[in-house]
C-alpha cells in the first residue's frame, strides 16, 4: 500500500488486536501511524514498562511475545484459563490443580528487561493445604522472590528456608504487591518516577 508516497506494509491478526487496543486506550489525536515501525514503537514502552496489564485484546500478543519466553505446562485434571470478569475483579488468571500428584505451572522470563519494578496482583485458594509457589528468577543460577502458599498460609523464602507470613483462609482474595530491584543485590526502594 502507498500513502504520501511512502511504503506501508499490512500487519497480521495480532497487531490488529493490539493496535486496536491501543487506539482505544491512547487520547484521541495521538500521533500513531499504521505501519510496523511505528506499531513497534508505540508497543515497546507499554511492553517493557514495570506495568502488565493482561487482558484480552493484549494477551496473545504478550504470550506470543518471543522476548519474554512464556511457557506453560499443565498435568491431568489441570488447566490454565483467561476470565475477563469474575465478580469484581478483571483479567483473571484461573489456574486450576486437581490432581494430587500433578501441577500446573506458568513461566514468564520478563526480567531481562528490566531492573526494577512492583508486582502486584490479587490471589485467592479454594484450598489453602494444597501447594501454590510464585517463585522469580533474574537467570538459571539467579534466585529472585519466592512465594508459597501452603499449611493455610503465605510464606515467603528468607535466602535458605521458608518463613511464615500470615494465615489464610479459603475463597478470599488476598492483594499482594512485591518490590523488586535487579541492580546491585542491595534493595534500596524503587525510583521515584
Amino acid at each position: 500500500m502507498h500513502f504520501n508516497n511512502e511504503t506501508y506494509k499490512t500487519i497480521n491478526d495480532e497487531e490488529a488486536q493490539v493496535l486496536g487496543w491501543i487506539t482505544e486506550n491512547l487520547p484521541s489525536k495521538s500521533n500513531i501511524l499504521i505501519d510496523r515501525l511505528q506499531i513497534r514503537r508505540a508497543l515497546e514502552p507499554i511492553t517493557t514498562t514495570t506495568a502488565y496489564l493482561i487482558n484480552e485484546e493484549v494477551e496473545t500478543a504478550i504470550f506470543s511475545d518471543y522476548r519474554y519466553g512464556i511457557s506453560y505446562k499443565t498435568d491431568t485434571n489441570c488447566s490454565i484459563d483467561y476470565i475477563e470478569k469474575f465478580g469484581n475483579y478483571d483479567n483473571v488468571i484461573d489456574i486450576l490443580d486437581n490432581n494430587s500428584m500433578g501441577s500446573v505451572s506458568i513461566d514468564i522470563n520478563l526480567f531481562s528487561e528490566i531492573k526494577s519494578a512492583s508486582i502486584e496482583f490479587f490471589i485467592r485458594t479454594t484450598n489453602t493445604s494444597k501447594g501454590f509457589w510464585l517463585n522469580s528468577s533474574l537467570s538459571k543460577v539467579l534466585n529472585g522472590f519466592s512465594l508459597s502458599i501452603t499449611s493455610e498460609s503465605f510464606f515467603h523464602f528468607n535466602g535458605s528456608s521458608y518463613e511464615k507470613i500470615v494465615n489464610i483462609e479459603n475463597d478470599k482474595w488476598y492483594q499482594i504487591k512485591i518490590d523488586f530491584e535487579c541492580t546491585n543485590n542491595l534493595y534500596s526502594g524503587l525510583n521515584k518516577n
